[in-house]
């Protein structure tokens, strides 16, 4: 486990990134009869695709895509529901969420790819492994457990009841702003905060209760490189490392020192050289990958 200094620059929170990623003309992909939204940049490989968490868009990647679109094919998605994305008539399932990923790759013609997932993102990622492991050239998770916990179904139902009623603003609010540390950037807490409660209340509300539902997208295997960059938390414990090496040989672990839940955001100089440095160690994909 290698800590990444501390002292990186700090947060990101609006700036040309922001103008460079929305000047891109955003294209749409068929997901049954959803219409995906993603964005295209870059050229190089490996193409990269990055996953936003619960309530985000491709927008929260801004301190990031930019700077490996430079290199790379670089695509960020809107899960449905989410940004300029469809939503469903009925819940996000994991499974709804892997199927557009598939949706947004076979579009952009993108045969392989290494998956870049925040928090919800990460479960997503792992149910696209299950789904289409051939499509998979290595993951990446920020933040995002490979595991769930166990929730019995009284709890986990009133968790989700503080996001199905009237008030639920306020409770989106509330959970939200506990994700960051004390010492955060308030303006980038309150932005986050105001970006995730543009996305429906029903797709909050079926796609939390996705991630709850650990059946529906935990790995027994992760047989591809797997770089997990994660904030401190108790959550990421020995126990819970010792369990992850067994399913990942090929695990490679990051904690960033000060960094709260959105930490590509928070710290994105270090998110970046952490991600790159990653990549450059990866094996070239073969012709016929």
């Amino acid at each position: 486990m290698l800590a990444l200094d501390a002292a990186a620059p700090g947060c990101y929170i609006r700036g040309v990134n922001d103008l460079e990623i929305s000047a891109e003309v955003g294209r749409f992909a068929r997901c049954g009869r959803l219409r995906i939204h993603y964005r295209d940049l870059g050229a190089g490989e490996p193409t990269l695709v990055f996953v936003h968490g619960w309530g985000g868009s491709g927008e929260f990647w801004r301190a990031n895509a930019p700077a490996f679109a430079e290199r790379q094919r670089v695509l960020l998605l809107d899960l449905p529901g989410h940004g300029a994305s469809e939503p469903p008539p009925g819940d996000c399932t994991l499974e709804l969420f892997s199927e557009a990923l598939a949706a947004v790759l076979r579009e952009a013609g993108v045969a392989r790819a290494v998956l870049i997932g925040h928090s919800l993102g990460t479960a997503v990622v792992c149910r696209f492994l299950r789904d289409h492991p051939a499509q998979v050239q290595a993951l990446v998770t920020v933040d995002g457990a490979l595991f769930g916990y166990a929730v019995p179904p009284t709890q986990r139902e009133e968790f989700l009841s503080q996001f199905r009623g009237p008030n639920y603003r306020a409770a989106v609010t509330k959970f939200i702003r506990a994700l960051f540390r004390q010492r955060c950037n308030p303006d980038l807490r309150e932005r986050i905060c105001e970006d995730i409660l543009r996305t429906p209340q029903a797709v909050l509300v079926s796609a939390f209760a996705g991630l709850l539902d650990a059946a529906s997208w935990e790995l027994a295997a992760v047989p591809v490189p797997l770089l997990m960059l994660n904030a401190p938390s108790p959550l990421w414990h020995e126990t819970y490392l010792v369990r992850v090496r067994a399913v990942a040989p090929q695990l490679e672990y990051r904690i960033f020192p000060g960094a709260g839940h959105f930490l590509m955001l928070e710290k994105p100089a270090a998110f970046n050289a952490a991600l790159a440095e990653f990549l450059a160690r990866l094996p070239a994909a073969s012709p016929g990958a």
